[in-house]
């Protein structure tokens, strides 16, 4: 599938712009979710508008296990199963519990801070999926073939980040000028962690 955005800014918001930045991100294997390139932080750079995402909980597991969002906006999290889930998340920055609820409720979830979101379930500890929080519209989804391109970047050096929920981030510092600058990438499954804890910090067990 072939994800492509829009990128549009407030007139007179940012410095001048530079080019475009184009390249091509490859990775081992498959990937579970989106792949995304972004610019980290860019003084003046604006949200033109919010990006919202939904999550279901489907078949004991978040589909899809990620999705990319810009600070503020909000996050849906349907149950389409047969039995309860509390959707949960203790990153800094963006906590939240949804609490208790069964087939065909949601509940939202507002995320404010800029940056990767871990997000369980705290009855089934294999469910768990990633959101990207983002704070401007410097982003674009990776195509199918692999290439990105992020339009309107001003003049400067930047930290730019190739991103999956799935794969191991990298981040590169690319130099953007009056021409197209280039920054190519290659990701590898992000290494395998502790298990983590229920919403209280302690180990999975009963329900509480």
């Amino acid at each position: 599938m072939t994800y492509s955005l829009l990128l549009s800014f407030f007139a007179g918001s940012l410095p001048a712009y530079g080019g475009d930045l184009v390249g091509k991100v490859t990775y081992d294997g498959k990937t579970a979710g989106p792949v995304v390139v972004y610019v980290v932080t860019v003084p003046g750079a604006q949200r033109s508008r919010d990006r919202s995402g939904s999550v279901a909980q489907r078949n004991i597991a978040f589909v899809p296990r990620g999705v990319v969002v810009t600070a503020g906006a909000k996050v849906a999290f349907p149950n389409e199963d047969k039995t309860y889930h509390n959707v949960f998340s203790l990153s800094a920055g963006n906590e939240f519990d949804l609490g208790l609820y069964r087939e065909g409720a949601s509940q939202t979830a507002t995320l404010p801070t800029p940056g990767e979101v871990d997000v369980y379930c705290n009855i089934h500890p294999d469910m768990s999926m990633k959101v990207l929080v983002l704070q401007n519209d410097l982003y674009v989804f990776v195509g199918s073939d692999g290439t990105y391109k992020v339009s309107g970047v001003p003049d400067g050096t930047w930290a730019v980040v190739a991103w999956a929920p799935d794969l191991e981030p990298i981040e590169r510092q690319v130099t953007v000028t009056s021409g197209p600058a280039s920054a190519d990438f290659h990701l590898v499954p992000r290494p395998s962690g502790d298990p983590h804890t229920n919403k209280s910090g302690e180990q999975y067990g009963r329900y509480h």
